[in-house]
């Protein structure tokens, strides 16, 4: 994805180092399913988890990341 944000930054005059957190905070926030990361496999599995449990938690999680970082880089880096 980084060539893809680097190229549509130049094209459109985003600042550069605005796209690229947000690149990266979407990349590492994959809060919502068991498969998204190797620790949510182990908590998973010695937890006794179910799929829907990481839904449940992990999605409204996702949401305030998201809602937190697309502003954060508005205001930090515009």
């Amino acid at each position: 994805m980084f060539p893809i944000v680097t190229r549509m930054c130049e094209a459109s005059g985003v600042p550069f180092r605005a796209a690229l957190y947000t690149l990266t905070m979407a990349a590492s926030a994959s809060f919502s399913t068991p498969v998204s990361y190797q620790t949510n496999l182990m908590v998973a599995k010695e937890g006794g988890y179910a799929f829907g449990d990481f839904v449940k938690f992990g999605l409204p999680l996702q949401l305030v990341c998201a809602i937190a970082t697309v502003p954060a880089c508005y205001l930090l880096y515009k």
